[in-house]
């Protein structure tokens, strides 16, 4: 597993719509890093100059099926270049859950999914995965929430 501790500069904490990436950033910003969600792809680069590069903060970035500009070849693109960039002191956080915890999670809350517009909930929750697949094999860490209350993901996390 990596560690991603205080001399991590950045994170990019990704994965399935409704797999805890929200409450994975309330985690990160408890602790103290600046967590910026759902900010476009195309603005993160100044957004790491300002806060990273100037201010010397920890930055943790939240990127979704709802991040304009999103796309897995735009996501690794941009990892990419941040990794020339930070080297180890940048991780990626992949997110994800089991289809049916994916399922009652939604249900519970009575969002809809992001995808969810044109497509019933299962099918919205199999396109996402599907379409996050890339994602994960690049991430640093991956965070399996099936199961787990949001206590316990704390606790992993």
């Amino acid at each position: 597993m990596t560690d991603i501790g205080s001399s991590t500069k950045l994170i990019i904490v990704t994965g399935t719509s409704g797999a805890g990436l929200s409450t994975a950033l309330k985690f990160l910003e408890d602790e103290g890093i600046k967590v910026v969600d759902n900010i476009p792809l195309a603005l993160i680069d100044q957004l790491v100059a300002m806060e990273v590069e100037t201010a010397g903060r920890q930055l943790a970035v939240g990127l979704d099926a709802r991040t304009s500009g999103f796309t897995p070849q735009a996501v690794n693109r941009l990892v990419t270049n941040l990794r020339q960039k930070f080297g180890d002191s940048c991780k990626v956080v992949f997110m994800s859950a089991a289809h049916r915890d994916l399922m009652r999670r939604f249900n519970t809350t009575r969002r809809q999914h992001p995808l969810g517009s044109d497509l019933s909930l299962a099918d919205a929750i199999t396109a996402d995965a599907t379409r996050m697949a890339e994602i994960e094999s690049f991430a640093d860490l991956n965070i399996d929430t099936s199961g787990l209350k949001p206590a316990d993901m704390r606790r992993l996390l």
